[in-house]
Order: C-alpha cells, then structure tokens, then sequence
C-alpha cells in the first residue's frame, strides 16, 4: 500500500491512466516478463475475478529480463507473505483497534497482555479484549471495580477530621516542647549578652 500512494503521490499513473492500488502494485511486480518470460493465454475471466489456466494452455515467449530471477522470487515471497498476513488478519479475526477509551492500553490482562476497547456487535456491548490471550471483560465490569476501589481508598473529611482529633494529643504535646526549647534558647541568649557585658567592662 506504501508503494502505491508513493507512485501516487509522485503522479505516476498506470498504463490505463488510473491510480495505482496494492493488487496492481503486486500484479507488476509478480509479471514474469521482467525474468525474460512473457506469458499469454495463461488467465481465464470467472466473474469478474481472472483464474490461472493449467500451465500446458500458457504460451510463453523469451523476451531480455531485467532482473535477476532471485530478486524476483524474493519480491514475490515478500508479497504472498504480506497476503498471508492479510488473510489470517480478517476482520473476524482482526484484533481490536488501540482505543482512545479510558483504560485502553493502560489496562492489563492476567498474562501481562494489553487489553483494548471492541465492540460487540450481537449485545451492543463495549468490552476490552486481551490481545495475548483473547480474554475479555465488559467496559460495565472494569468500571465498577474502578469506582469500587476509589471509594474504598477515598477519605471522607469527617474521617480526615477524625484522625485529627485522635492525634490531638501528639500535636499539643510537640507544640508544648517547642516552646520549651524555645525559652531555653532565650536563656542561653541572654546568658551570652550578660558574659560579652562582662568582658567588655573589663
């Protein structure tokens, strides 16, 4: 697909003048005439897909490759490997899209999995879908242990004042040291200012 957009972009059109797409795309680069084989009479139109012949029915004609039949094989393997891909991916099997929902990648399965928001199409439901192991969980489920959680781990401020009056006792008796220290330190200040009168009287 990134090939076809490139020779879009670039304004390169094929030889009918349309836009190139990923199946033309594949199409050229499968052609054997580029390893010095032209082939004809080796398709046959069913519906509106073609179908190979059996390779007795083709007629060749040797023509100058441009390429090595390496190169070739490897860009053919690279595109039947990338079709695979498309085909074990289909939309039954597809997994979930990453979602701008709330808990979308943030939330984690029991195997360590990333969970992800999809949709069930026969209840209408939202549910988040492991992406390692295909565990899910309904959105309804996630969000009720969430709120569960935060109210038991919410203070109340008739608890906060609670707790503060039971420590009342801590905070009265540190006050009480502190103004103890200091008078002591306004002892010891002028037991200094008295001693430094002294010697300056000599």
């Amino acid at each position: 697909m990134r090939t076809a957009r490139r020779l879009n972009g670039m304004g390169v059109r094929t030889r009918h003048g349309s836009n190139w797409c990923t199946t033309g795309v594949n199409n050229l680069v499968s052609n054997a005439v580029y390893i010095g084989e032209k082939r004809a009479n080796y398709l046959q139109r069913k519906g509106s897909t073609h179908i190979v012949k059996p390779k007795a029915e083709w007629v060749t004609h040797a023509v100058e490759p441009i390429i090595d039949l390496d190169t070739w094989e490897a860009a053919r393997r690279m595109i039947e490997k990338r079709i695979n891909s498309r085909s074990h991916w289909s939309k039954r099997n597809a997994p979930p899209r990453e979602s701008t929902q709330l808990y979308g990648g943030i939330l984690a399965c029991g195997c360590d999995g990333k969970m992800y928001m999809s949709h069930n199409s026969k209840t209408k439901g939202k549910r988040y879908v492991c992406r390692a192991c295909r565990r899910a969980v309904w959105e309804s489920a996630v969000t009720d242990a969430l709120l569960q959680a935060l109210n038991e781990i919410t203070i109340t401020p008739e608890e906060i004042a609670k707790s503060l009056e039971s420590r009342r006792p801590e905070y009265l008796a540190a006050e009480a040291k502190a103004e103890q220290l200091q008078r002591e330190a306004e002892k010891v200040k002028k037991k200094r200012d008295r001693m430094l009168d002294l010697y300056a009287d000599g």
